[in-house]
């Protein structure tokens, strides 16, 4: 709390953000030790809270922040050693998407095995019959490990409930079509 008083009293953002960047930086000289986030529902230290990964929020009057804390989990928090220090320049940073099993699927097995999420919305005019009727699914034909551009799809459409077969609706298309709706709104009420 006592860096958000700090950051509050800088007037612009850039300012604030270099401050939180440095306050950070502080801080993690003293990491890690026995300091822990009280809101975890497991026993873990603090390691590491990484300034490059660190931003301030826009409040006119306030400086809220967000920031990434790395931990490691323990079995008791009390009895537990605190951990030794790993120097920054022997850590190796990942991406979250490189530790999903599922992002190394090939070309043909995506294919086949898509994840299938129900619908549990009951709002009918979601979707009518006529635009599900127009969606088409491409699949890209560039392997690629990326699991940004692995859509959901969901398999029960309010429309499909009768035949039970899968619709897969591509996030591509989803993105056009809200695209042209938002270009063809008209911008005054009706009364």
């Amino acid at each position: 709390m006592a860096i958000g008083k700090r950051l509050a009293t800088l007037p612009t953002k850039e300012q604030k953000t270099q401050r939180l960047i440095s306050e950070l930086s502080l801080l993690n000289h003293k990491l890690p030790a026995r300091v822990w986030l009280p809101t975890a529902g497991f026993d873990h230290h603090v390691v590491r809270v990484p300034h490059t990964q660190a931003v301030v929020l826009n409040s006119k009057d306030k400086a809220p922040y967000l920031i990434y804390v790395e931990v490691l989990e323990c079995e008791n928090f009390d009895t537990t050693s605190v951990p030794a220090r790993i120097p920054e320049n022997r850590i190796r940073s990942t991406r979250s998407v490189e530790n999903l099993p599922e992002c190394g699927i090939t070309h043909e097995q995506r294919a086949g095995s898509f994840s299938t999420v129900p619908n549990y919305d009951n709002d009918d005019e979601a979707w009518s019959v006529d635009d599900i009727g127009e969606l088409q699914v491409e699949l890209p034909e560039v392997h690629t490990n990326s699991c940004d551009n692995i859509s959901q799809f969901s398999v029960d459409s309010i429309t499909s409930q009768e035949s039970k077969e899968p619709v897969f609706i591509a996030a591509g298309d989803i993105r056009r079509r809200l695209s042209e709706q938002l270009a063809h709104t008209p911008t005054a009420f009706k009364r």
